[in-house]
């Protein structure tokens, strides 16, 4: 199993803010796991995360 990451990992790894995390998770724009009142990120929601983010070429 894959490590789980905190917000503040999440947010080094993006070089946003953790409230910019914040942001993101409430508008259901990044997935998020909830374990014992602690929001924890899966490494492959960021990654989609960060794959949608991708814009195509402007022609």
């Amino acid at each position: 199993m894959n490590e789980l990451l905190d917000k503040t990992q999440v947010a080094s790894l993006l070089k946003v803010s953790t409230r910019s995390i914040d942001r993101l998770r409430k508008a259901g724009k990044l997935g998020a796991v909830i374990i014992c009142n602690r929001v924890r990120f899966r490494p492959t929601d960021v990654e989609s995360f960060i794959s949608n983010q991708i814009e195509s070429p402007q022609r």
